[in-house]
This record gives C-alpha cells, structure tokens and sequence, in this order.
C-alpha cells in the first residue's frame, strides 16, 4: 500500500514502512495490523482487514486512519473469509457490505456509522446478512445483492429500499441468486437466474416484459451492432439470436469453451466472448455464421475470463482467476 513516499508492507508480525526516497525500513507504529489484507474503493482509498473483523479505512491523500468492528469476535470465527465491498458514493457516504452482518453506511460528514441487517420477522432494508456485492448507480440509488436472495435497491432519501424477486419470493432455496443483470442499449434491464431463468424488465425494474428458461445459467447478455442478441450460458454455448455455438475439439474456429462468463462489444463494434477454462474468443462474421479467433489460452489460469473491459484509449483489459488482468494491446 502506497501513501505518497511510503510503502507499507503488512506481515505476519505487523507491518513496516519502507520509505521511497531514504530507503529505510522502519516499524509502522500507526498502522501496525497483522496479516493486514488491503482493498481500494472507487475513490483510491484504502481498506485494512485482518479476519478479526475490524477494518481500517486510510484516506491515501491525508493519511487519515479510522477503524470500525464490522463483523462481532463471535461471528468472524463462523466465516471462513471475510467478504467486503466499498463504495464511496456521491453523496460522501460509503457503503460496506460484509459476508455475516450485512450492510453499513458511513457517513464521513457526521462521523456516523448505521448498520442494517436483515430481520425474517420484519421489514428490513437487506433480505440477507450474507451480502456479495454493492454499487451506486446513476441515479444514486444504492444496488446490493446477496448470496441466496437477490438484489435490493436502496433509496437513500428516506425512500426504503426496494426488494425484486425474479422468482417466486416465497422460495427458500437458491432460485432467486442473481446470476446476471445487465442495461441494454434501449434501457431496458436483463437479469439471470440460477435457476436457469432470464427475465426482461423495463428501466426501472417495475415490470417484467418476458421471461423465459434455459438448461443451463445464463452469464452474460449483450446486443450486437445489428441488434442481435448474444448470450452466454454457463455450459451450453454461445447464443446469438438463437442460434447455438458451441465447443468443437475438432474445429479450431468454433468457440473455444461451453462457459460462457462476459461478453463485451467494444468501440469498433467487435466483440468479444470471455469463456471459463477457453481463454477470450473475438467473434468474427463469415457469410451467414460466426467463427472465432482465441487469445489468452496458452495456461491454464490464463484461460479462465471473468471481466472484460474497455479504457478510453481503446485498450481491452481482460479480469482472469485467480485475480490477474491482462492489457490487451488490440485496436
């Protein structure tokens, strides 16, 4: 972790600071965590845990330090890794989501932390503690979703939040786990199942449009410049507007794997398929088909895309498990 001319380095023992312009390593006194583990929110500061559920927040231009015990000594005990996601939202509040006890919001203007948790018994603002990921959107409202029972959307202005359950609510099990949810060009809103499910709402998830099921999970949805439709599922193929492609031991050309996780059209129009266990694939049009050209698949962990994007200098930057990214140099 760099704070203007240290690095700070988290041990086992606690942490040390080596300075970049005297080279000399010292003991850090103030943020001495053991096997500190470092996240980095949207805003470049920077979050500390160490499986005790505390976290420290460090603002990397003030070097202010603050800590909170998110998660109770009794409960972290329970977890096997701690889950966190940060966001500093547009209003100074940041937004942290935890694996065990829900949601919290920090308000940096008055000092305050509120905590929401989930309440089966009554109206709560989260329908699970095991939270999985948070976002703001452009409109300010609060996106969260959770291991086994969807998305909720908070309003922060005294609005609540507001609950979607693509499947029956009153189901117990995982058929609400929300897979894939994506804005298409026309605004209307695509979301995934586990169950297989794909449903179409409009922009402001009120009412669903269609619905249908697959065999298998539908990871990704994207629309082609001509308007086609593209999806990936996890184990059937590739779909465009229907029709099916799928793996070919025996035919170089064809989509290198059945795992379908990302598609991204990028600013040519292009685009792009990141397949899990076949590297990222650029679809290309013959005639009246596709075929598809590989990258990425020379190692095994290599082969396994989870994101791709786009920077504003038109360089693609592909996510791949374990916690890689690769730039790829393709205009």
């Amino acid at each position: 972790m760099r704070l203007q001319n240290d690095w700070i380095v988290f041990m086992e023992d606690g942490s040390y600071v080596f300075n970049l312009k005297t080279h000399q390593v010292s003991r850090n006194t103030e943020l001495n965590i053991e096997k500190g583990q470092v996240q980095i929110d949207n805003r470049g500061n920077f979050w500390i845990y160490n499986h005790t559920g505390k976290v420290w927040y460090v603002n990397a231009k003030t070097r202010f330090v603050k800590s909170f015990q998110l998660i109770p000594a009794d409960k972290v005990n329970y977890i096997d890794e701690e889950r966190y996601h940060i966001v500093h939202d547009s209003r100074d509040i940041v937004w942290i989501s935890t694996y065990g006890n829900g949601l919290f919001a920090y308000d940096l203007a008055t000092d305050e932390l509120q905590h929401f948790e989930s309440n089966i018994n009554g109206f709560s603002h989260i329908t699970s503690n095991f939270l999985q990921y948070i976002m703001e959107d452009r409109a300010g409202g609060i996106w969260v979703s959770s291991e086994y029972t969807g998305i909720s959307r908070l309003s922060v202005l005294n609005e609540g939040a507001e609950r979607i359950f693509p499947e029956d609510e009153t189901l117990s099990d995982r058929s609400n786990t929300v897979r894939m949810i994506n804005r298409m060009p026309d605004d209307k809103i695509w979301l995934g199942t586990r169950r297989g499910g794909l449903y179409v709402y409009d922009s402001h998830l009120k009412t669903i449009e269609s619905s249908r099921y697959f065999d298998s999970n539908i990871y990704a949805v994207e629309e082609g410049d001509d308007g086609s439709i593209w999806l990936g599922s996890r184990g059937n193929g590739l779909s465009i507007d229907g029709k099916w492609y799928t793996y070919h031991s025996d035919d170089p050309l064809s989509v290198a794997n059945n795992n379908i996780f990302t598609l991204y059209r990028d600013r040519k129009n292009r685009m792009w398929i990141g397949t899990f266990g076949g590297g990222l694939n650029l679809a290309v049009k013959e005639k009246d088909k596709y075929v598809f050209k590989r990258f990425l698949n020379n190692f095994y962990s290599q082969r396994q895309i989870r994101v791709i994007q786009e920077d504003n200098n038109g360089w693609m930057w592909v996510a791949l498990v374990p916690e890689f990214t690769y730039l790829i140099l393709i205009r």
